[in-house]
């Protein structure tokens, strides 16, 4: 069995876990789970996951709320406040306000880029905590090509330790700072467009010669006050519920929904 170096990794996220094995399963992945019997990090993904959407979207709320009243500069930190009533600091974002309050629309595009691997990797890759994931030898050498995927993963089981360790403040401190902080968020929004999960799992399912997924509304609910609505989607494949999503919009979920189902026919291989 390979040692955990607890105290190495404590030091590089400088917390100190009371409950070190929650510390020691959010590095332990599933290949390595199954060959020396430890419960793997994928609980700790899922909700990890979901903690992070949450503090990105929380954030950016806050950047666009700040830039419609008090027109935050580059020097200066924009104060919001989240849904608990504390305070959340949007900070400077590279040296450039938001000078206009961001539309639904472009805060789903963003928030799906902040939070998708190509961005989650890199506080694993910066922080060096990467070589601390306990990996079985074969998954090592097998799943190079997949080291993004892989650190992305091991970020959101950190955040969701965090989180049932030290509570949400806790780990919304570490995503904003290993994450968000000096985003530019003007470059990330002109990129372009929301990234098509409904067609990258369209093609991973024809090549695996599996029927396309099928969308439905779960449930649709009118918000009066705002004359819109939330849609529950779910996807179903084979005719088996995979994965459940929220939205302002059908499409909205349907992505959300494709993105989450994309994340686990991916684990399950």
């Amino acid at each position: 069995m390979v040692e955990f170096d607890y105290k190495a990794v404590e030091n590089i996220l400088g917390l100190t876990f009371n409950d070190r094995a929650l510390l020691k399963r959010a590095f332990t992945h599933s290949s390595y789970s199954n060959a020396v019997g430890l419960p793997s990090n994928e609980r700790l993904e899922y909700l990890g996951d979901s903690v992070v959407n949450l503090i990105v979207a929380e954030y950016l709320y806050a950047l666009g709320e700040s830039a419609s009243g008090s027109k935050a500069t580059g020097g200066e930190s924009a104060k919001g406040e989240s849904a608990s009533g504390s305070k959340v600091s949007s900070g400077a974002i590279s040296g450039e306000s938001v000078k206009d309050e961001l539309a639904e629309g472009e805060l789903t595009i963003i928030r799906a880029k902040l939070v998708r691997d190509d961005s989650l990797h890199l506080p694993i890759k910066n922080l060096g905590l990467y070589k601390h994931l306990l990996l079985a030898y074969g998954e090592k050498k097998q799943n190079l090509h997949t080291l993004k995927s892989l650190q992305a993963d091991l970020f959101e089981s950190i955040v969701a330790a965090i989180y049932l360790q030290s509570g949400y403040d806790k780990a919304r401190e570490f995503v904003k700072k290993h994450l968000l902080d000096g985003v530019d968020i003007k470059s990330t929004k002109a990129g372009g467009q929301l990234e098509n999960y409904k067609g990258k799992l369209q093609e991973y399912l024809q090549a695996r010669n599996k029927r396309p997924p099928v969308y439905k509304i779960l449930e649709d609910i009118e918000v009066k006050e705002t004359n819109s609505h939330i849609f529950t989607v779910g996807i179903y494949i084979d005719n088996k519920l995979l994965a459940k999503a929220q939205g302002s919009k059908k499409a909205q979920a349907e992505q959300e929904c494709a993105r989450l189902a994309l994340k686990m026919l991916k684990k399950k291989k």
